[in-house]
């Protein structure tokens, strides 16, 4: 007869031979709850055999394509979970199905959890001039010299979006908003006797560092240098910013320690042209202009 009901299993109890036993249990190996059946023990000739029987097993078996997640989980495990149990897929899809921007050629990366966040790199273009001047702005403000950057859009649109550009800028975006940027010009190396890269800018919005996108940036200039066939990509860093000379020696970045920058710029850049000395009438030891005088 029937006994109580424990943990969902029924139990009966049955007075059979040993070798009716072994049958029973060797047929039901290939049966639900065969790994309970298989743990029953013959100690004499004559004893009580317990068919136990899962009542989950007892249910019609649901097809595997019926869990949203069942191919993200053991084999053995898929038929285990109950339906209102089954969370949503939280997981990574394959890259082939993931949204068309993720296969293009402009993507730099994509976060793990998210197909959406993803970060593009692109050539600036004249409309975006507003974005990078901001950008600018933002840099110098950084950089502890906010009153330096008097750039207008006027004159990044002259020299950089004109017949004969002389700069070049990549925007990042990140979840479809511009997250920061990278300026570059060509320069040309007598020694070696190819052109080179010189990065003027990089910036990324406080915000959103850590995510790769400064990186990102830099091995696009670095990949467009090896197209151009230039054999050098240089720029500058303040010594200040431990940060970003941290960041460029893990990429293994050379620092001319023994090279001292050197400018000339605003009047003293006239003066230089016009008497031949960037230095101030009095301080000079001699005036080269043609006109004898030096601007004030």
């Amino acid at each position: 007869m029937p006994g109580p009901v424990q943990s969902a299993f029924e139990e009966t109890h049955v007075t059979l031979p040993v070798a009716l036993v072994k049958s029973e249990c060797r047929d039901a190996k290939t049966a639900p709850g065969a790994a309970l059946l298989r743990r029953t023990q013959v100690k004499s000739s004559w004893l009580p055999c317990t068919r136990v029987q899962s009542s989950v097993a007892q249910r019609p078996r649901r097809k595997q394509e019926s869990h949203p997640v069942g191919r993200y989980l053991e084999p053995g495990l898929r038929t285990r979970l109950p339906a209102a149990s089954q969370p949503e897929p939280t997981f990574p899809q394959p890259i082939s199905e993931r949204s068309p921007i993720a296969a293009g050629p402009r993507v730099a990366s994509i976060t793990h959890y998210n197909q959406t966040m993803a970060t593009t790199i692109r050539p600036a273009t004249r409309a975006d001039v507003p974005c990078i001047l901001a950008f600018i702005r933002s840099l110098a403000a950084y950089e502890r010299a906010p009153e330096s950057a008097i750039a207008t859009e006027a004159d990044l649109e002259k020299y950089g979006f004109s017949d004969n550009p002389l700069f070049f800028c990549l925007i990042a975006e990140h979840d479809g908003s511009p997250a920061g940027f990278a300026l570059y010009f060509f320069n040309y190396s007598t020694w070696t006797g190819k052109p080179g890269i010189y990065l003027e800018d990089l910036f990324v919005e406080p915000e959103l560092r850590g995510l790769g996108i400064g990186k990102a940036l830099l091995l696009k200039v670095a990949a467009i240098a090896k197209e151009r066939g230039c054999l050098r990509l240089q720029w500058a860093v303040l010594d200040w910013n431990t940060t970003a000379i941290d960041f460029y020696q893990a990429m293994g970045a050379e620092f001319l320690d023994e090279w001292r920058s050197v400018r000339v710029s605003g009047e003293a850049l006239k003066r230089l042209a016009t008497c031949g000395s960037a230095a101030t009438c009095g301080e000079a030891a001699t005036c080269g202009g043609a006109d004898g005088a030096c601007a004030p």
